[in-house]
């Protein structure tokens, strides 16, 4: 069985990231800007054809109960969710 080293791991990676930090800078940099031009866009229209397609203006405190007992509304905030959360952890 293999041990991990710990502390030469770190090392490793603060290394790394410090004579490369101008590359990780730009790699954020550009990751963060596709999900605020995709994938905030993405998900703004998957929520209006959500609302739209049950025949709701918005959603809102007073209706979310109505909205999660269609279950094709619970169908669509699984699936919402789930979008969200992809484009989050990416």
């Amino acid at each position: 069985m293999n041990t991990i080293r710990i502390w030469q791991t770190l090392r490793t990676s603060l290394f790394y990231t410090r004579f490369n930090s101008w590359y990780y800078i730009k790699f954020v940099f550009v990751l963060q800007a596709l999900i605020l031009l995709l994938a905030f866009p993405f998900l703004a229209l998957f929520f209006h054809f959500m609302t739209t397609s049950l025949g709701y203006d918005s959603i809102t405190d007073q209706n979310i109960l109505e909205f999660l007992s269609n279950p094709l509304g619970l169908l669509f905030a699984v699936i919402f969710g789930l979008l969200a959360l992809f484009f989050y952890i990416h």
